[in-house]
């Protein structure tokens, strides 16, 4: 699906290993929940036993490492009827939350891989079209009439109904907190019809500010992203355009274009504060760096090439979602032929930072670092679920990454407080069971990896077995609407 990778012996360092335990889940357009879980393959631990040689293996003949060994499917649910809008992950809370186009609302534990909630969205929102957490207690879902739905996440109540956008929303970010301002108080949305961008006061439940998307193409903004700090945010619009502004001045930061319809941006996402992934509609991806004022010129490269043609023969890059640990350069992405991807991005970001320097300087240090054959990405991981089913949306979670990382390598204490730092939300927090409700029987084995196939039959089993109780329940009802007919005859 993608371009080979040329792996070397100097990558594989503890820097471009991935984090210790994460989670990647995914939401198909057939109502399919699925994720992979790195905790479930023991063989995804560093060790020090010899690895056998395989000719499947992209790694073969190196040292063993966490990207050797693919991914196990973990879970698989047909939980929703209808396309899953939205699969989203909370930092630190270790919870997870699926929404689709059949209104309902579903809570999961990623720790313990099980629904502990469920509810539905008010009948007179509309269904639901994007989401997000606010913080770690709040959630935030965003419909198909403009309105936005704000839940507690402990108890899965409606905090506040809001209204503004005059067409569906399209997409909802959230600011991650700085000074001043707390985690999950503050959103941004946006609506590709109805051409707005809307900043949210959500704690008050109110809109605070409107701005416009200049019409170009016909088209608004539909991905809109906060950079980590929350100091810029960044949205795509008119198909091509990529603009990012500072959250305190609105000065425009960067302002690119990509011209051509062939590499129309699907999605975003922040790769640290200062450079930001797209995923393009012919399976490229491009990193491009944020200037601090504005002034420099734009600095963009291509890392992976995409289908130069009107053909689609790699897929397109449908979503790209940025994975905290390991590297600190991951992007978990999913194409439209149903394969999700992990990428190290670390060879792309230092060569942007290395383009104001001598050209001299600039190829030594690449050939030093990287060396002569090395493309700006490492393919971590790649799986596929099922046979290429349909994928919306998707969610990467990383858990207690940075600290264990450097134990194992005997690493500096400066740099472990660093990383322990400056990765907030990494550790896992332990939480009382009555905290939230206990998960009933039925919930918990469905989704007990130990009862599902975990290979490409997984996915199209659970939508069996759901196709299966259907079937039964339309039975029962049918079976009860005779028996009230035939009484009803007999009076």
């Amino acid at each position: 699906v993608l371009p080979p990778i040329i792996y070397t012996q100097q990558q594989h360092t503890q820097k471009d290993m991935l984090p210790r335990r994460f989670v990647i889940s995914v939401g198909s357009y057939d109502g399919v929940v699925a994720g992979w879980d790195s905790r479930k393959n023991p063989k995804l631990a560093l060790d020090d036993k010899p690895q056998k040689d395989s000719r499947l293996s992209p790694t073969r003949g190196l040292p063993p490492t966490p990207s050797s060994t693919p991914l196990p499917l973990s879970f698989a649910i047909a939980n929703h009827e209808g396309s899953v809008r939205v699969v989203s992950s909370s930092k630190s809370s270790g919870l997870m939350f699926s929404c689709g186009s059949d209104c309902a609302l579903r809570l999961y534990d990623l720790e313990l891989s099980v629904e502990i909630g469920e509810t539905r969205l008010p009948h007179d929102v509309g269904v639901c079209t994007c989401g997000a957490w606010a913080g770690d207690t709040h959630i935030l879902v965003g419909t198909a009439d403009g309105k936005l739905v704000l839940y507690e996440a402990q108890t899965l109540q409606v905090v506040h109904v809001m209204g503004g956008h005059t067409a569906p929303v399209s997409c909802i970010a959230v600011h991650p907190g700085s000074d001043g301002t707390p985690a999950g108080s503050m959103a941004l949305t946006c609506s590709e019809k109805d051409h707005t961008i809307r900043l949210w006061d959500l704690t008050k439940g109110r809109c605070g500010f409107v701005t416009k998307v200049k019409k170009m193409a016909g088209s608004g903004a539909s991905v809109v992203e906060f950079s980590p700090d929350g100091s810029t945010y960044t949205y795509q619009h008119n198909l091509t355009h990529i603009t990012t502004k500072s959250t305190n001045t609105d000065q425009v930061l960067l302002d690119i274009d990509l011209g051509e319809q062939l590499f129309r941006v699907n999605d975003l996402c922040y790769v640290g504060a200062s450079y930001i992934c797209a995923g393009l509609n012919n399976g490229g991806v491009c990193v491009m760096r944020v200037a601090e004022d504005g002034s420099e010129e734009v600095r963009a490269t291509m890392v992976i090439e995409g289908s130069q043609s009107g053909k689609e023969t790699k897929g397109r890059i449908k979503r790209v979602e940025y994975l905290r640990g390991g590297s600190g350069y991951l992007v978990v992405g999913c194409c439209s032929n149903g394969v999700v991807s992990v990428w190290d991005f670390e060879g792309a970001v230092n060569s942007l930072m290395d383009e104001d320097e001598d050209d001299d300087e600039d190829d030594n240090d690449s050939e030093d670092e990287f060396g002569e054959d090395d493309e700006g990405y490492v393919l971590l991981q790649e799986v596929k679920l099922g046979t290429g089913s349909r994928i919306v949306s998707i969610s990467g979670w990383s858990s207690d990454v940075t600290d264990v990382l450097e134990e194992e390598f005997d690493g500096d204490d400066e740099d472990a407080a660093e990383g322990s730092s400056s990765d907030v939300g990494t550790k896992e927090r332990a939480r009382e069971p009555a905290e939230k409700p206990p998960p009933s029987k039925k919930r918990r084995n469905a989704m007990d990896a130990t009862n599902i196939m975990q290979d490409a039959d997984a996915v199209k089993r659970a939508r069996d077995l759901i196709k299966k109780s259907k079937d039964l329940a339309a039975k029962a009802n049918k079976k009860k609407d005779k028996a009230k007919k035939a009484k009803k005859a007999k009076q």
